[in-house]
């Protein structure tokens, strides 16, 4: 389960976005036209930080920043992402930001959950516990103990009555 979460889960994501990447650069060099792809990549940062964790945001987030720099080359891309280095910059910042960002709320969601289910077992352990330690006594004790209901009939009675 451990390797699962932080090795294999990471890298599903990792491929999406290079897939999305490989996509979108298809687009652009046959000259089709492949609507708001900065906006799915940063979908596809967001979503693959939400699902992998950290690692998988901080691997798209760097993937999608490459992307961002290399658009910024060419010439490819909204002026407002590729226009000029500060741009170029804070982009840059927005996609690993928010890759890491979200990568560690999910890691700390997930510890969270498991650290719920192991006081649930642990409380339901310790309620299993006191169950069977109520019922030894009521079936073992020498005097009499029975349950009423608001009506005044007796429901219950211990076997020793």
């Amino acid at each position: 389960m451990i390797l699962n979460r932080k090795i294999i889960r990471p890298l599903g994501p990792f491929v999406a976005t290079l897939a999305l990447i490989t996509g979108l650069e298809i687009g652009r060099r046959s000259g089709g036209v492949v609507p708001i792809p900065f906006l799915l990549l940063y979908a596809c940062v967001v979503a693959g930080a939400g699902w992998g964790g950290l690692l998988a945001g901080a691997l798209c987030g760097a993937v999608a920043v490459g992307y961002v720099i290399y658009s910024a080359a060419i010439g490819f891309g909204p002026p407002t992402l590729t226009g000029d280095w500060v741009h170029v910059a804070f982009g840059a910042a927005l996609y690993f930001g928010s890759g890491v960002f979200i990568g560690r709320l999910s890691d700390q969601r997930d510890r969270l959950r498991d650290t719920l289910l192991q006081r649930q077992d642990a409380l339901q352990s310790h309620v299993a516990l006191l169950s069977n330690e109520i019922r030894a006594l009521f079936e073992n004790s020498p005097v009499a103990i029975f349950m009423r209901d608001k009506a005044g009939i007796i429901r219950l009675v211990n076997p020793r009555f």
